[in-house]
């Protein structure tokens, strides 16, 4: 009985020790939410504007800004990544440092705020198009 009883209670330590959201396996949660960018490339290019943009990446670390996005009404965003290792996210940081991964080809809905698009990676090679909807927004800048 004992032997079953430590048995159980270690597996319950292992398995709430392996629990972790999908950007903690990439950067961490601090990291992300800094206003700061803290990242390393080989190579990189990126555009953006009002209606969108992209980012060409190889040998990716860290996390980066890509935009920063004021909507005063529903604005849409999504992104498509034709290219590239998975070892890196498009994740959307609010006003409250709340963190939401953005999946590819299912567009998000933003509602009035303020938003920082970040590219988060490890190791990571790859091409991202974002497009913004012009409905709602206040102010897109990089």
């Amino acid at each position: 009985m004992k032997k079953t009883l430590i048995t159980l209670v270690l597996l319950a330590v292992l398995a709430l020790a392996g629990c972790q959201s999908a950007t903690d396996t990439l950067v961490d949660r601090d990291t992300i939410v800094n206003d700061d960018d803290a990242c390393v490339y080989v190579t990189r290019t990126v555009s953006f504007d009002s209606d969108g943009g992209y980012v060409a990446f190889d040998g990716f670390d860290g996390a980066m800004t890509l935009t920063r996005i004021i909507a005063n009404s529903e604005t849409t965003l999504s992104f498509s990544a034709p290219r590239g290792s998975r070892l890196f996210q498009l994740v959307l940081v609010d006003s409250y440092d709340n963190i939401r991964v953005i999946e590819e080809d299912f567009p998000v809905t933003l509602d009035d705020g303020t938003y920082t698009l970040k590219l988060i990676g490890k190791g990571a090679t790859g091409t991202v198009f974002v497009s913004i909807s012009q409905t709602g927004i206040q102010s897109v800048t990089q």
